[in-house]
């Protein structure tokens, strides 16, 4: 689950596509494209839909440009770091960025949002990160998203949620109670389902989960540490660069960034 963007070609305005399988006159478009009118449907959808996909132009789907922008986590932390940066660099970010997977970004404000873009990328300071490492390889296993109150791991199974925040690593449970909590600790799995926690100081933890901290094939990290650490704007690329890709398409075609 994330979210994607797409920008249309302007094959269809620009009358340059093939000719469609249904009249014309029962064609209709909006921001996502041409469609059947109500009422003219049933056989002829698949028909369409093909046409539309592959045959109408050279563009699949009638798309110039269409991309991931990020998982809901990371555009959640892209969106933190531009609160942090200061929305008022970034109005028509701030106005056109999506809640959710709806809405789009007018192709006349897109020049603007590029300028935006760039700015945040050239922000030296966008706050700090506090990431959960391994700490025998300097892997990062988890970042701590404001949004999420800092969880990583929703443990239905065991009732548990699992977080990192500037205080440490966190387990809860379901009411919120703090179950253990470390800045650097070990773990180790005792049996399925049981983890057991130790702490710098000696004090050990033994808690249900489902699976230990960041487990992969039955391996795990042993050695855990929740390290705080300065961002700036360039450690957004991952979702920067595909709004960036985007935006420029928009403002190129006429046609809005549309989020899906």
């Amino acid at each position: 689950m994330g979210l994607d963007a797409f920008v249309l070609c302007r094959c269809w305005q620009d009358g340059r596509t093939t000719e469609p399988p249904v009249p014309r006159e029962r064609i209709m478009t909006d921001d996502h494209g041409p469609y059947l009118d109500e009422g003219f449907h049933g056989a002829l959808d698949e028909v369409f839909g093909k046409w539309k996909a592959a045959a109408a132009c050279p563009h699949g789907d009638m798309e110039i440009a269409r991309e991931r922008i990020s998982n809901w986590g990371g555009y959640r932390y892209l969106r933190e770091a531009m609160e942090t940066a200061g929305w008022d660099r970034f109005p028509v970010l701030r106005e056109y960025l999506p809640e959710s997977n709806d809405g789009d970004l007018p192709a006349g404000r897109a020049r603007e949002a590029l300028a935006e873009l760039a700015a945040f990328r050239e922000c030296a300071a966008v706050g700090t990160e506090v990431v959960l490492l391994d700490e025998d390889t300097g892997d990062v296993l988890a970042t701590s998203i404001r949004a999420y109150g800092g969880v990583f791991v929703w443990d239905g199974m065991a009732k548990r949620r699992v977080g990192v925040d500037a205080r440490g690593l966190f387990v809860v449970d379901e009411s919120g109670r703090e179950l253990f909590r470390a800045l650097r600790c070990t773990q180790r799995r005792v049996r399925a389902g049981r983890v057991r926690f130790r702490t710098e100081d000696g004090a050990e933890t033994t808690l249900d989960l489902t699976s230990t901290i960041a487990e992969r094939d039955g391996a795990y990290p042993r050695r855990l540490r929740v390290v705080e650490r300065p961002l700036d704007g360039s450690f957004f690329d991952y979702a920067v660069e595909p709004l960036r890709k985007v935006c420029e398409a928009a403002a190129e075609t006429g046609n809005p960034v549309v989020w899906c």
